[in-house]
This record gives structure tokens, C-alpha cells and sequence, in this order.
């Protein structure tokens, strides 16, 4: 019992809420692995960039779950609210600008995250071809995406932005932040990083059937765990992608 009281604390501290398996978070601890990961093969604190730092959510995670791990975390955003928010987590560089223009040197970081923004952009390759740029070479880049398989994406970007037209036409636009303007499936995201001469090494789909009358089983560890486990089998089939890929070790 205290154990639980604990986890829920950390889970609200970190998300708001004290619901601990939901799938829609499930990208943070999966990106957060990788980060230690990196940590433990370079045996020093990694030079990590959030592009699209939003809440913070991320390294709030890390720093709760992962505390005996160092990172040098350095955030980016476009929207100034973002970078004033005053979160419980430890010093991060944060500047305001655009992913399509970093205001970093070449080959500044040892990895480079971005967690649910590629969507939202109008030139998704010109953004990740800025994270290939601040990368050391054989860096690591970690992506999350909304996933929409097969013909779902054809449907999506044909229907969506007409949508998003209409609501802000009729001033009932109910998007906070900005709308998805990208659609991703599996093929695409391996041509992205094709053009950035960057090798996947890990998919991970989140999400097969999530949310409405079954949403109560996301209070459950056992279903949290089999939606990963399929998920990293058959990610094609899931509403979210981590992406996890390497750029180029050779420095041309």
C-alpha cells in the first residue's frame, strides 16, 4: 500500500494525474530508457536536446524514475508560455525558436528527442535534417509520433485539414496548441530517415486498443505490459510510434 501511494505521487508529479499505465504516456518511459541507456554507454551525462519541450514532461520522468542518472538537458520551443513554465525538475537551457532553424552548433549533442511535434509542423524534414546536423556523429535520435497504418493516413490527410479549416472559419477550434497538419505510417517514417542518412534500430508501437468502454484496463500493469510487448512486434498496427535511430558514425 505504501509502495502504491508512492508511484501514484510520482505519477501525478509528473503527469497530473495518478493514473500510472496509461498508454498515451507510455512514450516517456520508453524514450527515457533509451536516454539512460546512452548514459551508461558514454559513462558520462549525455548532451540531450528536447526539441518541442512542451511541459517537460520527459525529463520530470526521468528525473523521478532515473534520478541517479545525470543529463544535460537543453530545451527548445516556439511558444513562450512553454519556456516559463516552472516545473519540478532539475535546470534545463532552454532558448525560443524554430525546429526548422537550431540555434546550436554542428554536431552539439549526444542525442536529440522530439516527442509528439513532428505532426504539427509544416516541414517535418527540414526539422529532423536540423537534428541530423546538432548530432554527433553515430548520435542517437528518438522520435514519437501519432501512427496512422495504412489506409487510415491516405484518409486522415485528405479529411483532416479541411476540418481544421472549418473550425477555425466557424471560431470552434479546440486545439490549444496546433493542429495535426502530419500524417505518419511506417513507410514514411523509414524514407524521413532515409533522407537524413539515419538507420532505425528500434520500433515501438504503443496502443492497440485503447481509451472508451475498456479504458478502465488501463489501470492495469498486466494490460499496459501486453500492449508493449505487441507493440514492439507488430508496430504497424498501433496508434503511436517510438522511434529510436542513429545517425551516421562517419563525418563527411
Amino acid at each position: 500500500m505504501i509502495f502504491r501511494k508512492v508511484r501514484d505521487k510520482l505519477a501525478f508529479e509528473v503527469f497530473g494525474s495518478n493514473r500510472t499505465h496509461l498508454l498515451s504516456r507510455a512514450k516517456f518511459p520508453v524514450i527515457a530508457e533509451e536516454v539512460v541507456a546512452l548514459a551508461e554507454r558514454l559513462g558520462r551525462p549525455p548532451r540531450v536536446l528536447d526539441a518541442g519541450i512542451g511541459r517537460c514532461r520527459l525529463e520530470r520522468y526521468c528525473h523521478h524514475h532515473h534520478d541517479e542518472v545525470e543529463v544535460d538537458w537543453h530545451g527548445i520551443d516556439l511558444l513562450d508560455f512553454r519556456l516559463r513554465l516552472q516545473e519540478r525538475v532539475p535546470a534545463i537551457r532552454r532558448v525560443r525558436g524554430r525546429l526548422e532553424a537550431l540555434p546550436y552548433a554542428d554536431h552539439a549533442f549526444d542525442a536529440v528527442v522530439c516527442c509528439w511535434v513532428l505532426q504539427h509542423l509544416e516541414d517535418p524534414t527540414r526539422a529532423l535534417a536540423e537534428f541530423a546536423r546538432v548530432l554527433r556523429p553515430g548520435g542517437t535520435l528518438l522520435l514519437a509520433v501519432p501512427h496512422s497504418p495504412g489506409p487510415v493516413r491516405w484518409v486522415q490527410e485528405r479529411v483532416h485539414p479541411a476540418h481544421v479549416r472549418r473550425q477555425r472559419e466557424r471560431g470552434t477550434s479546440r486545439f490549444s496548441y496546433l493542429p495535426q497538419i502530419q500524417f505518419f505510417d511506417l513507410p514514411r517514417m523509414r524514407r524521413l530517415l532515409g533522407a537524413i542518412d539515419a538507420e532505425a534500430v528500434r520500433w515501438q508501437g504503443i496502443g492497440v486498443v485503447t481509451g472508451g468502454p475498456i479504458g478502465f484496463l488501463e489501470n492495469h500493469a498486466w494490460y499496459y505490459r501486453a500492449n508493449l510487448r505487441f507493440g514492439a512486434r507488430f508496430p504497424r498496427c498501433t496508434k503511436q510510434l517510438v522511434v529510436v535511430a542513429r545517425t551516421s558514425a562517419d563525418d563527411r
